[in-house]
């Protein structure tokens, strides 16, 4: 029994040391490699890593420019020795315990890919990032998506088969600043992949700034936009009725919100979209109450529509400049 992690890293030193404290006594239970690809940092990524190298198996390998994750991680993936392979951000941090329950968990049902789930509470404070992993929770309530079956590949933090990985694989290159090149491995792969999502087994993500989750939000939504994704059907990310209903709904929110500051439209429709949009995510924000407090759900109303006018202008533009068909 032994894996092998594939960490890519740019420019995390902030988070870098409760990412690598994550790790921290695993080895006394499983044999692992820690494969740590700086893609070219300007911070002091390095000089973290290497401090670790005493107390982890970690083996780092520095490029000298920026190339994208796709990159990192293909040449993470060439290097490891073990035919399990633990894909990770470095902006994470887990119980060790965490990742032995989903590795026993992996082996124990033959799984070919076993994604782990986001906590409801980030490691940063910022607003749009809360609002971001909201979204994330409220996607899987309406999915009805507990733990189980989900045609879901995300390389923040899951396991695959290395035999899987090399079927549908590598990554993407051509992807960069949004990620959704782990995305398109589980559109490529088939429908016998024995696909599990873990909605108990959590990590905590980091979100550095409002404007970095509002970037990529807008990125990735533009390069699936531009994307011909098959069999729509198995993909819930992309084909659901109800979150189409609610991101159209944002969206004329935001548009009478202006022209009712500009005096073409009466407050009385505005009111009323207002209630139906608290009231369709009124899961969502019960729960940010609960974590963050009253005060919070405010910011979470404004930083919703926020984050799904970025994300729906993205979009739309990526379906006005398609690219290629997955």
């Amino acid at each position: 029994m032994s894996f092998s992690v594939v960490a890519a890293n740019y420019n995390k030193e902030h988070f870098l040391e409760s990412f690598f404290e994550s790790f921290i006594g695993i080895s006394e239970h499983i044999e692992y490699e820690l494969i740590f690809i700086d893609d070219g940092s300007i911070d002091r990524s390095i000089q973290i890593a290497e401090s670790y190298k005493t107390q982890l198996p970690l083996k780092i390998i520095s490029l000298e420019k920026n190339q994208g994750p796709a990159t990192a991680r293909n040449i993470g993936i060439r290097e490891a020795t073990h035919s399990t392979i633990i894909f990770c951000d470095t902006d994470i941090a887990f119980k060790p315990s965490v990742l032995l329950e989903g590795y026993k968990l992996f082996l124990d049902n033959n799984y070919d890919v076993l994604t782990f789930n986001l906590d409801i509470l980030p490691l940063t404070k910022t607003t749009m990032g809360r609002v971001y992993l909201l979204e994330e929770w409220e996607n899987l309530e309406v999915e009805k998506t507990q733990s189980g079956p989900h045609r879901y590949f995300t390389t923040t933090l899951s396991i695959v088969k290395r035999e899987w990985f090399n079927m549908v694989g590598p990554f993407d290159e051509s992807f960069k600043g949004a990620d959704i090149e782990d995305l398109l491995l589980g559109f490529k792969s088939s429908r016998e992949t024995r696909f599990w999502f873990s909605k108990e087994l959590t990590f905590r993500h980091a979100y550095p700034s409002n404007s970095l989750v509002l970037k990529k939000a807008f990125t990735r939504a533009f390069q699936l936009g531009q994307l011909s994704i098959k069999d729509m059907a198995e993909n819930p990310i992309l084909d659901n009725s109800f979150r189409k209903l609610c991101y159209f709904i944002s969206c004329l929110w935001i548009l009478c919100l202006i022209l009712v500051l500009t005096s073409l439209m009466s407050i009385k429709i505005f009111i009323y979209l207002t209630v139906a949009e608290i009231f369709i995510h009124y899961k969502a924000y019960l729960l940010g109450i609960r974590n963050y407090g009253l005060f919070f759900s405010f910011g979470l109303f404004f930083g919703r529509l926020i984050y799904v006018l970025s994300a729906s202008t993205g979009f739309v533009l990526g379906k006005v400049y398609p690219k290629k068909a997955v």
